[in-house]
């Protein structure tokens, strides 16, 4: 079997110039599912398997249908071979899904435990805010009269 430039077979009975069409292959399908699982865009899920967008659309649309599902899709894949081969007795797969396990949770709990930033002032409010403070800390309070600071 010949194959071109890029690597890719090229199928019988190909001949005269040009590129031969595209074939998509449960490979090719992976690696699309695999690259959207990792975020990455349309145009560089093309770049990555060799072809245009229009192409990438052709071929892969069930693929690029589930773009939003496939991290996850990815993940659950692994986590069932994590728990499989934990169930067969190894120790470092048992180890890596305690770890996904207990990130999953502090994931969780994250929110929960952000307080939420408080709006910055601006300049004149600012200035007003020190004011305010100097005037309570005590000794400018004689000299200072609250109608001022407003």
């Amino acid at each position: 079997m010949d194959f071109d430039l890029l690597g890719d077979p090229i199928p019988p009975g190909h001949e005269g110039p040009g590129r031969p069409a595209h074939e998509a292959t449960d490979a090719k399908r992976q690696k699309c599912v695999l690259l959207a699982a990792m975020g990455r865009k349309r145009p560089e899920i093309a770049q990555a398997l060799g072809i245009d967008q229009k192409t990438l659309r052709k071929h892969y649309s069930r693929e690029l249908r589930i773009l939003d599902a496939a991290r996850l899709r990815v993940e659950g894949e692994l986590l069932m071979a994590l728990a499989r081969k934990s169930g067969d007795g190894d120790t470092g797969a048992t180890k890596e899904l305690f770890k996904r396990l207990d990130r999953a949770e502090l994931r969780e709990l994250a929110p929960a435990a952000k307080k939420p930033k408080p709006t910055p002032l601006g300049k004149k409010e600012q200035r007003k805010a020190d004011a305010r403070r100097a005037v309570a800390a005590g000794s400018w309070g004689d000299l200072v009269d609250g109608k001022h600071l407003n």
